[in-house]
């Protein structure tokens, strides 16, 4: 519960803060859903009730597998996620699913976030993003309430999938390379 308390604000804050309380409300989730995928946006996803109605919600999630990251790096990706909310909600332009189009990495920009396909381009498929140096997600980032903050992260998971990026490093391996321990 603390969690999903936390997410929610952290939602709300972003929400306000960089795009004017313009997003509807989503259903905030935390899933394992592809070992590689840090979050994600999914339109429509979510049904109240038993039968099928155009009254569907959005679902942003975040796997918990990677949040032993900085605190920045896992708002990052949220906001991240709440640009394509964005796209698909508010701008009146949608693109097609699971696509980084221009229009998307605009917005990204204004708010602070460069988009990185690995290769430079800004666009595409799989588009991951840094913080911009003194950009507006930093200065919000460090306005931001500490109890917006997830309480609860999994950082051994982190470690595994990355080899090494989460916000506490281990000190040392185990014989078999698969078990970390902590100083």
């Amino acid at each position: 519960i603390q969690n999903m308390t936390s997410f929610q604000a952290a939602f709300d804050f972003f929400n306000q803060e960089l795009f004017g309380n313009s997003l509807p409300q989503v259903i905030l989730n935390f899933s394992r859903s592809g070992s590689k995928t840090i979050a994600f946006y999914a339109p429509k996803r979510w049904q109240q009730g038993e039968e099928v109605s155009q009254e569907a919600l959005d679902e942003i999630s975040l796997n918990p597998k990677y949040l032993g990251r900085t605190l920045d790096k896992i708002m990052s990706s949220l906001v991240h996620e709440q640009c394509h909310l964005w796209e698909q909600a508010v701008s009146g332009k949608p693109s097609r699913r699971s696509y980084h189009s221009r229009q998307w990495a605009s917005k990204m920009k204004e708010i602070g976030l460069q988009p990185d396909d690995g290769t430079g381009k800004e666009t595409g498929q799989r588009v991951s993003h840094t913080i911009i140096d003194g950009g507006a997600f930093q200065k919000i980032f460090e306005s931001m309430p500490e109890e917006f903050a997830l309480p609860w992260r999994v950082f051994v998971e982190m470690e595994e999938a990355t080899g090494g990026e989460a916000g506490k490093a281990p000190a040392t391996k185990s014989k078999s390379g698969k078990r970390f321990k902590y100083n």
